[in-house]
């Protein structure tokens, strides 16, 4: 695995901003220095849910705001790893792995079945049961450890498969037709009918909290007014702070400096008992050099 390479000048003001709008006020400087080192990435290597992004910020509803951040830290040909942290009220703190994979080695699942043996029984057979499931017709894509004990494990769903017809007998009607109202208010449109992209994540060691949707559709919106607005109604309307979404995309908005994607990436739900209990919205940013940047002082470092 390669290491990202990181430039001095280039590290945490993107961050250090975040956090400070999340209000850590003076816990953000070592709220970012938590995540370790992460920098300058190389052109090459982008992912759907990143698009060539170094860092992607979470803003995570129901509840009061949170930090969460997610750095890359190294990259190969055919997979990322990424480290995160997660601040929020009342001494709220998690930490997050995640590798991601590319294309449809076998690797992705040899890594994905020894994470889930190494989480348990319940947890491997977990595994196996979704595995036979839905890898016909996707992939493994991602494996997620965080600080509690859980071990999250990721398909992206090929696009040619009618994902309704597959998702909504295995995970129930009520709940893909929880998510898919969801998912289609964020995005303005029916994404139920698209070809996606699509995801489907659960955490092996408790399966009964239920299943996670998501879509990199998101990215593929120009990031204006309309689609910050329903990001702020959508965060709104399952109990998060809306106020705190439409301010974070545009502090992520408010720099010009090299745009090469969107800076809304990804949005997923979490569904159980036929109600959407979770939503979630992934910003991206990329460190840039100082020496890119005229006038540079302690400015975003770029966005998108």
């Amino acid at each position: 695995m390669m290491k990202i390479s990181v430039k001095s000048e280039s590290r945490v003001d993107i961050l250090w901003l975040s956090a400070l709008l999340a209000g850590l006020g003076n816990e953000a400087r070592n709220a970012c220095d938590g995540l370790g080192r992460a920098g300058v990435r190389l052109p090459s290597g982008r992912m759907c849910i990143d698009g060539g992004a170094s860092a992607l910020l979470a803003i995570t509803a129901p509840g009061r705001r949170s930090w969460e951040a997610h750095v890359l830290t190294g990259m190969d040909v055919d997979r990322q790893d990424w480290a995160g942290r997660r601040l929020g009220p009342e001494g709220e703190a998690i930490t997050f792995e995640r590798r991601m994979y590319r294309g449809r080695g076998q690797v992705a699942v040899v890594e994905a079945r020894h994470a889930a043996a190494t989480a348990g029984e319940v947890a491997a057979a977990c595994f196996e049961r979704w595995h036979r499931s839905i890898g016909p017709f996707g992939r493994v894509y991602s494996v997620g450890r965080d600080s509690r004990g859980g071990v999250r494990i990721a398909w992206q769903i090929d696009r040619h498969v009618d994902v309704a017809g597959l998702i909504a007998p295995l995970i129930g009607r009520g709940n893909w037709l929880a998510a898919a109202r969801s998912l289609d208010a964020v995005h303005g449109f029916d994404l139920a009918r698209s070809s996606g992209p699509w995801s489907l994540s659960m955490d092996v060691t408790a399966p009964s909290l239920g299943w996670r949707l998501g879509s990199t559709r998101w990215a593929w919106a120009l990031d204006g007014a309309a689609k910050r607005e329903r990001l702020a109604r959508w965060i709104t309307a399952h109990g998060g702070d809306g106020g705190y979404a439409c301010a974070l995309h545009d502090l992520l908005s408010g720099y010009d400096a090299r745009h090469a994607g969107s800076i809304g990436r990804a949005v997923e739900v979490d569904v159980c008992e036929g109600s959407v209990t979770a939503a979630t919205a992934y910003l991206g940013a990329t460190f840039a050099s100082s020496n890119d940047l005229p006038g540079y002082q302690r400015r975003l470092t770029w966005a998108g």
